[in-house]
């Protein structure tokens, strides 16, 4: 949603630039918006931030693991691997969360610094983790969709198949009638043809 707003503060502000009287307003229009978004930019970088988007992604990966556990019966093992992986990303983040709230905490500059990329670094990590989560979970649910497709096919197909087939309710009338024809005119040719 925030994105959306300003997206359309930036198009309406890049609109009325031009309609500025002299230069130094334009260039002093292009500087404000530079800046704004240089500092929009870098506030969605901050360590607390990127534990927000984490924690959305943890929310909603194990909402469609949940999904896919109801759905993937046979492939049990699997979910349960997934779900493993999924509480240790939703227990590194709580404690990424911990390291976050102690930083403020820190006596030196460089202490904080280096506990900020720490953090850093340990929620982009779990940020990876998370998505190749999302995305096996993604794949689980697919290939029991296409295993149902794959099973539903098969049925019908059995089902064309026995349509399809003639329907043999005894031996063929054709063939019963040929051979009591070829054994009648064996038995004739032999009894008839040989007493005249």
């Amino acid at each position: 949603m925030c994105d959306i707003a300003t997206a359309v503060k930036s198009a309406t502000f890049l609109w009325v630039l031009p309609l500025l009287p002299n230069a130094i307003a334009s260039y002093t229009g292009i500087a404000v918006g530079l800046a704004s978004t240089a500092i929009y930019i870098a506030y969605r970088q901050t360590p607390s931030q990127k534990l927000g988007r984490l924690q959305e992604a943890i929310t909603a990966t194990a909402d469609m693991l949940n999904n896919a556990k109801v759905e993937c019966v046979r492939s049990s093992a699997t979910m349960l691997y997934l779900e493993d992986r999924l509480l240790q990303a939703q227990l590194t983040a709580s404690e990424t969360q911990v390291k976050l709230l102690k930083a403020r905490d820190e006596e030196t500059w460089t202490e904080y610094f280096d506990t900020l990329r720490q953090i850093v670094d340990d929620t982009n990590n779990c940020t990876v983790d998370v998505r190749e989560i999302h995305i096996e979970t993604l794949l689980a649910l697919e290939e029991e969709k296409q295993r149902k497709i794959s099973s539903g096919m098969r049925e019908t197909r059995e089902v064309l198949s026995a349509i399809q087939s003639p329907i043999h309710l005894g031996p063929d009338p054709r063939a019963t009638r040929r051979r009591v024809e070829a054994v009648s005119i064996r038995d004739y040719l032999s009894t008839g043809f040989m007493q005249a």
